[in-house]
């Protein structure tokens, strides 16, 4: 029982994330696709939300870089060996 839940959840996440990325780019690809099918809009939008993720994650790491836990530390200190 416990795996089929994870399964669900899982699968839901994914579908709430599609569902996230699909309507970030809904804007541009009306105004670009104009008056086509809804696959067609479906499709780009996708895309169109895809860019706009990765231009706002790369925006994001140019301010406030990852950095491992180690580096958070500050530097090493010498063995006292």
């Amino acid at each position: 029982m416990g795996t089929l839940v994870g399964t669900v959840l899982v699968l839901l996440t994914w579908l709430v994330c599609a569902a996230a990325v699909c309507a970030l780019g809904l804007l541009p690809s009306i105004v670009i696709a104009g008056r086509r099918p809804l696959p067609v809009l479906l499709r780009t939008s996708l895309w169109w939300g895809l860019l706009a993720v990765t231009v706002f994650a790369y925006a994001i790491n140019l301010v406030q870089p990852l950095r491992s836990a180690r580096d958070r530390q500050g530097p090493a200190r010498p063995d006292p060996r």
